[in-house]
């Protein structure tokens, strides 16, 4: 059974009747909205503060983890390089060499987070690999063979590569 209504209170407004009561409802309404806007100024800084830490932090412990790769690389180096010369050696030998091994032992060296350079068809920092020969005359190094591949890790070389070079001028776009 639902109530019964009274047609008289259907009628009656349920907000306020007077202008001062509208006005009273007003100025409650503009202060509520003052201090929601000043609680949020007075959180904001400390938030913004909080994500800066954050981002700092994250900055950080990407470098950190660089840097303990490298750390571990250089550790590790005559294991690797020695890892290197054999991928080499069966690399200069593709027909007696065992293909899954020549994988294991790249995959060994590129799971230490080294990898090779110095390679042909790459541009080259002349401080960064051992030149045999060079041809042309522009201000790209760019390797026309390499002899030896070089290993690094990140941006720091571990091994410089053995090349030779070809200087390029750098065409304009």
């Amino acid at each position: 059974m639902s109530p019964k209504i009274n047609p008289s209170d259907a009628a009656t407004p349920s907000g306020p009747q007077t202008p001062e009561e509208v006005a009273t409802l007003l100025g409650n309404v503009e202060r509520d909205i003052t201090q929601i806007k000043a609680d949020v100024d007075q959180l904001m800084q400390p938030l913004v503060d909080a994500l800066k830490r954050n981002r700092y932090f994250d900055e950080m412990q990407t470098q950190l983890r660089s840097a303990q790769k490298v750390a571990r690389a250089w550790h590790d180096w005559p294991l690797i390089t020695g890892i290197h010369e054999a991928v080499l050696m069966l690399r200069s030998n593709p027909q007696g060499a065992d293909r899954y091994l020549l994988e294991h032992l790249e995959s060994l060296i590129f799971q230490a987070g080294v990898t090779e350079y110095g390679l042909v068809g790459e541009i080259v920092d002349i401080e960064e690999v051992e030149v045999v020969a060079v041809t042309g005359n522009g201000d790209r190094f760019v390797v026309s063979q390499c002899k030896r591949p070089g290993l690094r890790i990140e941006t720091v070389p571990l091994r410089k590569p053995i090349v030779e070079i070809t200087r390029e001028t750098q065409i304009a776009p």
